[in-house]
Parts: C-alpha cells; sequence; structure tokens
C-alpha cells in the first residue's frame, strides 16, 4: 500500500486508499468501531481482503474491477470486528474508497 487519504472513520464521505502488490493494511484497528465497514474498489484490478493477517492473491475476500463492495456489518448481538483489514492488488495504484462508523 502506498499511501492512505483519511483523517477518521466515522460515517463521513468515504475516504481514499491505495492498495499495491504487497499485502499491507488497509484500515487500521479500532476499538471503538459501532458499525458497517465499508470498502468498494474503484479501479481496473482486483484486491483482496483479508481480517488480522495478510491478504494474499486469490484468497480472502475478493473485490474485483470497479465497483465492487465488501460490507462487513454487526452481527445480531451488535459485535462487528474491530481490528485491522489487510489488501493486496493484482496491480500498483489500485485505489478503494473506505467507510467505517
Amino acid at each position: 500500500m502506498e499511501e492512505k487519504h483519511y483523517s477518521d472513520f466515522t460515517g463521513a464521505v468515504p475516504l481514499t486508499a491505495t492498495v499495491g502488490v504487497a499485502s499491507a493494511e488497509l484500515i487500521p484497528e479500532n476499538f471503538s468501531r459501532l458499525g458497517p465497514v465499508v470498502v468498494t474498489n474503484l479501479s481496473a484490478g482486483q484486491i483482496y481482503l483479508a481480517r488480522k493477517n495478510r491478504a494474499v492473491l486469490l484468497s480472502g475476500i475478493p473485490l474485483v474491477a470497479y465497483g465492487s463492495v465488501m460490507v462487513d456489518v454487526p452481527d445480531t448481538r451488535g459485535r462487528i470486528y474491530k481490528g485491522p483489514w489487510y489488501a493486496i492488488g493484482s496491480g500498483a495504484g489500485l485505489v478503494v474508497a473506505i467507510s467505517e462508523e
């Protein structure tokens, strides 16, 4: 991951991050996380997401090109994953939009 563009994740307008060919943390651990985490692929390449550990190409949660979305919501008891999310891309310079409550 080359750079991140966000100041906070409080339900504001989605912010962006750049995903590269090496696995890197996309969304940091957040013990205050209450609601959905939304990641949208805005690029032509594929992106793969993973919780806790490094992301691996062709494994984990795939986001196909242009508009594929991953939404992580609280379970029926209101619990949500609060740890980090990792990403890897099929090419360099892929962009995702991120929103977190």
